[in-house]
């Protein structure tokens, strides 16, 4: 499976699962980070609204551990969902 075909398959899972709610998305990978991860920017009729992290479980958890306890922080953005096997999070922009 490409790269492509496993971002889009996990936005159907997402959605599926109603975690993101998205009519006509467009999904581009963004070329910055701090880990060897990917982060794609998913966007609704050309406004983004969710960002997605795919990375090694370890990292995940630490980002989702500190997206979580400064959550109050409004100059962060919210952590909105993290996958139980830690292979992923999101964000809502």
């Amino acid at each position: 499976m490409n790269e492509q075909s496993k971002i889009d398959e996990i936005c159907i899972g997402l959605q599926d699962k109603g975690i993101i709610n998205l009519n006509k998305q467009r999904i581009t990978k963004m070329k910055s980070g701090t880990t060897d991860g990917l982060v794609y920017s998913v966007s609704e009729h050309n406004v983004p609204k969710y960002v997605l992290k795919l990375d090694h479980p370890k990292q995940i958890n630490f980002a989702s551990r500190f997206f979580h306890t400064y959550q109050n922080v409004r100059l962060l953005p919210k952590l909105y969902y993290t996958d139980p096997e830690k292979s992923l999070f999101c964000m809502r922009i």
